[in-house]
């Protein structure tokens, strides 16, 4: 009886931290491979390069004389699917939380335009930063703010007042709005214990609105709900795949002779990415099955 070798989560795990080794990106901080994981999709999300956006300016967006130069690289990066990299904060390489990314989905961007004289992989450091939104293909550029105010409402109600169709689907209707409000630092405090807060603002015709977080929140453990939830829902993929793999061994094996291969008396089904695609490799064949 042949015996069979298969882990399709190991093998998608194993390319995963190959990738990110090539980046130059290291588990500076021990973590664990799924929430290692996690992080890397979240600092993947962060970059999108590849991806051409649109470039939308609210009426609130005013950019200094001396930081236009930046503002001219990072807008053709994002119209052209570049890599916006090098102005991510320095914490994304490490995978710390970014709290004000997971919970609204705004970014935020250095706005330097030369090398960082402490670690070359980006640009110079900057007090004033971009805040960005990003939806589909397009990029929301909200306006230019100083540092440490990520939990600064300013950014949602531009959104609002300017794009309101973006957190549409965020609002609770017949909650016409909170009984507490908490404030800026509270809010940040809040998000570091892996607590979601509903927001108060205020609708088009003057009303106050209340919404849930737009970019989903965050689980206890401070990653994005949007990444734990890509994590397992790929890994699901994956072991129902390997249990149908296990089921219809036989099938498969019949399979390989229609096609003049002779399988092996151990054979060992291995998770691949090639060119960009994933296949499942009978590794002592090379036959693919998918």
């Amino acid at each position: 009886m042949s015996e069979l070798k298969i882990d399709l989560v190991k093998d998608w795990q194993d390319q995963i931290l190959a990738a990110m080794k090539s980046e130059g990106l290291n588990n500076t901080r021990k973590m664990k491979i799924d929430q290692l994981i996690i992080s890397y999709f979240t600092y993947l999300r962060k970059k999108e390069a590849g991806l051409k956006h649109k470039i939308h300016l609210s009426k609130e967006f005013y950019c200094p004389e001396k930081h236009k130069p930046a503002l001219r690289k990072i807008t053709d990066l994002l119209e052209n699917g570049g890599d916006i990299g090098p102005y991510l904060s320095t914490r994304a390489i490490d995978f710390k939380n970014d709290y004000m990314f997971n919970n609204w989905g705004i970014i935020h961007l250095h706005l330097g335009d030369q090398p960082y004289e402490r670690d070359c992989r980006f640009i110079k450091r900057t007090g004033l930063l971009l805040f960005m939104y990003r939806h589909d293909n397009d990029a929301y550029l909200i306006n230019m703010v100083e540092h440490n105010r990520w939990s600064n409402l300013d950014n949602l109600q531009i959104l609002e007042n300017n794009w309101p169709e973006l957190i549409e689907n965020r609002k609770l209707y017949g909650i016409t709005g909170l009984s507490d409000v908490i404030s800026e630092t509270e809010r940040f405090s809040f998000w570091k214990k892996g607590m979601d807060t509903v927001t108060e603002l205020t609708d088009q015709n003057g009303e106050t609105m209340v919404i849930v977080p737009p970019g989903d929140g965050c689980m206890a453990s401070g990653d994005s709900v949007k990444d734990v939830l890509l994590y397992m829902e790929e890994e699901k993929k994956l072991k129902n795949i390997e249990k149908a793999i296990i089921c219809d061994l036989e099938l498969i094996k019949s399979k390989m002779r229609d096609e003049n291969i002779q399988p092996a008396d151990n054979l060992e089904f291995k998770l691949v990415r090639t060119d960009g695609a994933w296949n499942i490799v009978e590794k002592n064949s090379n036959w693919i099955l998918i």
